[in-house]
């Protein structure tokens, strides 16, 4: 198994590093897969950018995933919890607005991608993800909605 985050990193790394990859991109997600990331991107020579996403509770239950918000807004549902919970089209609402807000504060103290080159605008105005291989990175996937939002 992995001793820690680094090892995890490390290992995944040396699988990787055989294969041939077009401008490659690794996408972490706070907290603990940040670490991961910048490892894995530093072995990999690869850029490293972090991806906030959100889980979305159920009611009642706040632990319990329902599933997921992205930065830009797309929500992800899990078929299971809109099969057995009755979710209405306000609760989501609601919780996917708190979210939203979470990340918006979040996004203020994460720090976001390299500096812009000069044929790239900030962050949110250039898509640098598109047409890249890309690895994402979270130092855990309890459920996998932040994952799948992401």
């Amino acid at each position: 198994m992995f001793r820690n985050r680094e090892d995890a990193a490390y290992q995944l790394a040396r699988k990787l590093k055989g294969r041939e990859l077009l401008d490659p991109l690794v996408l972490a997600i706070p907290r603990g897969g940040v670490v991961t990331g910048g490892v894995l991107a530093s072995e990999l020579g690869a850029e490293l950018d972090v991806v906030l996403s959100r889980k979305l509770r159920a009611p009642e239950q706040p632990e319990l995933a329902v599933g997921a918000v992205s930065e830009d807004g797309h929500v992800y549902l899990s078929r299971h919890a809109q099969e057995v919970l009755e979710l209405t089209e306000d609760y989501l609402a609601e919780e996917r607005r708190h979210q939203l807000a979470e990340i918006a504060r979040r996004k203020k103290t994460v720090p976001r991608g390299p500096a812009p080159g000069p044929s790239c605008r900030p962050l949110g105005d250039c898509d640098r993800r598109r047409h890249r291989d890309g690895r994402h990175h979270d130092r855990r996937v309890a459920s996998g909605e932040d994952a799948k939002a992401a």
